[in-house]
């Protein structure tokens, strides 16, 4: 069974071409965003690159059915990233009958909500930072005497991040705090996830990665 794999040619994409072609499993992948496709189009787990760049839900969706005629049984679709996540969600209905989701696009869509995530752990009694959602200075400043900086902010769900430059911004104090959003706010109008940092070492940061289905 294929693989197609759709996001930008970064680490990551190179990571999974790496870890399936080693298993055997032959390699699609399609780029439609980021930069050149110059690193996965030189490996050689990569058995196909297609680049599509500024191309509509439609054109990417097309594609996609246009690589999957290629085989006669359907390719498994991985994401690498936010964006394509979200991708996969708004053109399902065009290209589920050609492909295969290990999740359905939908319910992975809707776990990519930071704040979903949040509330999902504390459901399941793990321990969480201390987190607040806002979408205005408002909503911030109404929580403001529960904060203990410094602070991590980050957009909720990376495709609403407004006019947010970077993924995450970190405020020292009330006057970073104070300052930062505003412009942020008032041109995109994302949802901020703020929560409490917690002091640590190396050795206590964990990476932990899972395949709902």
């Amino acid at each position: 069974m294929p693989a197609l794999i759709i996001g930008r040619p970064n680490a990551n994409m190179l990571a999974q071409s790496r870890a399936l072609g080693r298993c055997g499993i032959p390699v699609y992948c399609l780029v439609h965003r980021g930069e050149p496709a110059v690193i996965i189009k030189l490996s050689r787990f990569a058995g196909h690159v297609e680049v599509i760049r500024n191309g509509r839900d439609d054109d990417i969706a097309s594609c996609i059915l246009k690589l999957c005629e290629q085989h006669a049984i359907r390719p498994v679709v991985f994401c690498v990233g936010d964006y394509d996540i979200t991708l996969v969600r708004k053109i399902w209905p065009k290209i589920k009958d050609s492909v295969v989701c290990a999740t359905d696009p939908v319910r992975a869509d809707y776990l990519n909500d930071k704040s979903v995530q949040v509330e999902t752990l504390k459901q399941a009694g793990i321990r969480v930072p201390q987190s607040w959602c806002a979408a205005s200075m408002a909503e911030i400043q109404a929580c403001g005497e529960q904060f203990c900086f410094p602070l991590i902010c980050r957009p909720i769900e990376i495709n609403r991040r407004g006019a947010m430059a970077e993924t995450f911004f970190i405020a020292a104090d009330w006057p970073a705090l104070d300052k930062w959003p505003c412009t942020v706010f008032n041109t995109g109008r994302p949802e901020i996830l703020l929560q409490e940092t917690i002091e640590g070492s190396v050795e206590n940061l964990y990476l932990a990665l899972a395949a709902c289905i």
